[in-house]
């Protein structure tokens, strides 16, 4: 926000008093960064079509094809661009199918008050590119810190990761850097690939009948 204010008054004569009037011109207005639009291929949606209940196992849970959504953010100048998930299924993820990484699980919902599996959300190494203000793309490193960091002014610890996996409750955010360092850069565009990557839970598990797969996370970009 830019404000100010301008005014002016009569000098009093030396001789005489004058009566006088004054008035006062305010100036507003606010300064906003530039609009960031995003982008997911195929409207973000992993369809797995009609899954056969004889495919999936008694004994361990049945890991499904590892899908690829193509991700993108386009600015009208540079930008840091910040990326976080939150499952909006919460408390539906079926838990130690991978062990020691519940964090990560976001939930497939729920049938007869049956969970039925989880699914994981990784931004995939190796396929992001950021376009710098001049317009030159290159490779870029995945970063990622706690997003409690930032809502409470707190300077965000950043740190490169080789596993990109998105936290469920969206306790966590991952930015991009110029490969090697651990500030992130601005970026008029960043393009990548989600790797999507769905377990059910055993078969001795599930309910009967038709069960649905019914995930769903909400992608959240911040910008400045």
């Amino acid at each position: 926000m830019l404000a100010g204010s301008a005014g002016s008054a009569a000098a009093a004569a030396p001789t005489a008093a004058r009566a006088g009037a004054s008035a006062r011109i305010q100036v507003t207005g606010s300064v906003i960064p530039g609009a960031c639009t995003v982008q997911l291929a195929s409207n973000g949606t992993v369809d797995y079509g009609r899954i056969p209940r004889t495919d999936i196992t008694d004994d361990e849970p049945f890991r499904l094809a590892v899908r690829n959504i193509q991700f993108t953010v386009g600015c009208k100048g540079p930008m840091t661009i910040k990326v976080s998930a939150r499952d909006e299924n919460p408390g539906t993820a079926v838990l130690g199918l991978v062990p020691g990484e519940d964090h990560f699980a976001f939930g497939l919902g729920r049938v007869n008050d049956t969970n039925i599996g989880q699914f994981r959300i990784q931004a995939l190494p190796g396929t992001f590119f950021g376009q710098d203000a001049s317009g030159h793309t290159a490779a870029v490193d995945i970063l990622h810190a706690s997003a409690s960091d930032s809502a409470n002014a707190r300077q965000p610890s950043w740190v490169r990761t080789e596993r990109p996996y998105f936290w469920s409750s969206g306790e966590r955010r991952q930015s991009f850097a110029e490969p090697g360092t651990l500030v992130p850069g601005s970026y008029r565009s960043v393009t990548g690939a989600f790797q999507i990557e769905t377990y059910i839970t055993f078969r001795s598990q599930l309910p009967d009948g038709n069960i649905p797969l019914a995930g769903l996370a909400t992608i959240e970009i911040v910008y400045k």
